[in-house]
């Protein structure tokens, strides 16, 4: 069997990904989304947390210098929390009540 009819084959067998569920819940606005709800306990408004892999050339490091993200880890799952308060540390996810 040639090479081409191989590769063909398998192109043809790949199936479609199936979507993956939202990790976060949907936040009311987009302020609310990118660091506009404040922290509960000290009223400092969040920060976003920032999850996956990040790219070397993708600015992340820089923003997480400058304090306008957190580096939250590779690892990306379910109800993990979506900001941090930069003042006392706590963490919370949007939408959760």
């Amino acid at each position: 069997m040639s090479l081409r009819k191989l590769f063909r084959r398998k192109n043809t067998a790949v199936e479609e990904p199936q979507q993956s569920p939202p990790i976060a819940r949907r936040s009311r606005s987009r302020e609310a989304a990118f660091g506009g709800e404040d922290c509960e306990i000290c009223g400092t408004t969040g920060t976003p947390i920032v999850y996956g892999l990040p790219a070397r050339d993708s600015g992340l490091e820089e923003l997480s210098t400058q304090g306008k993200v957190v580096l939250g880890g590779c690892g990306v799952h379910r109800g993990q929390p979506t900001h941090q308060c930069s003042n006392c540390g706590s963490q919370w996810r949007i939408g959760d009540s």
